[in-house]
């Protein structure tokens, strides 16, 4: 949209993973929000972590697994970051927005 570059997305394109299922949503579990930030508050912040379940506390949400970044972003996601950084980083980003309706 206006200013921005096009969206560039590439993969090795293969019976499952190909352009078709890029845009499309699965269901994945995820941490809670609580779980993944005191996680990223102890001494194991630098090492990823695992997958959780349903059954352990995970939530099941909707994915999708093509993650399109703003031209003003991109700087941002150039270099290596560790999981913390790149986790916190978001809040520097999202402060770049003017209101509730570009956030959304």
């Amino acid at each position: 949209m206006g200013d921005q570059l096009p969206i560039m997305v590439r993969f090795r394109e293969t019976v499952t993973e190909n352009l078709a299922r890029a845009f499309a949503l699965e269901n994945v579990t995820i941490q809670t929000l609580a779980s993944v930030t005191a996680h990223f508050a102890g001494p194991n912040a630098l090492v990823i972590m695992h997958g959780l379940t349903v059954a352990n506390g995970g939530v099941l949400t909707p994915l999708c697994c093509l993650c399109p970044l703003p031209l003003a972003w991109a700087p941002y996601f150039l270099d290596f970051q560790t999981p913390f950084n790149a986790y916190t980083m978001r809040f520097s980003v999202l402060a770049t927005l003017a209101n509730d309706v570009e956030k959304g």
